[in-house]
């Protein structure tokens, strides 16, 4: 189950507890929630790291490989 249906369901819960006064599946919903967003955004930023690796590894590959010429940039 993604994130996103992860909080959905938890929101669900939140709520569903709360309108029948019951704090158990409130909380339950409360914490879903939470720890789904805040796994969206761990992944987010994993992601958003791997990005930069990326774009730092290929730029290193360029400043070091020769040119056309064979001739290494100075």
């Amino acid at each position: 189950m993604g994130a996103r249906m992860k909080q959905l369901t938890g929101r669900i819960k939140h709520a569903a507890g709360s309108l029948i006064g019951n704090t158990k599946p409130e909380r339950e919903g409360w914490s879903e929630r939470r720890l789904s967003q805040a796994r969206q955004r761990f992944d987010d930023a994993t992601d958003k790291v791997g990005d930069v690796i990326d774009t730092s590894a290929d730029a290193a590959a360029d400043a070091v490989a020769p040119d056309r010429t064979g001739q290494r940039p100075a």
